[in-house]
């Protein structure tokens, strides 16, 4: 898999589970200590630089496994 395709594939991945936890973009980047701008950026694929640190708090707040990510 491509990193833009596994990109969208996170980011996807992101957006459904906040939405089915009801979150906003504003609450989950609080969490992460980052900007709802950013949180939007992740959740459509493009930053290319998904860390092993973001992957760990973007699964935190939205309570899942980094490998479910």
């Amino acid at each position: 898999m491509k990193d833009k395709e596994l990109r969208k594939l996170i980011g996807s991945r992101v957006k459904q589970r906040r939405l089915e936890l009801n979150l906003t973009q504003p609450y989950v980047a609080e969490k992460m200590g980052v900007t709802a701008s950013t949180i939007l950026r992740y959740e459509n694929g493009s930053i290319d630089n998904t860390k092993k640190m973001v992957l760990e708090g973007l699964s935190e707040a939205l309570h899942v496994s980094v490998e479910w990510l």
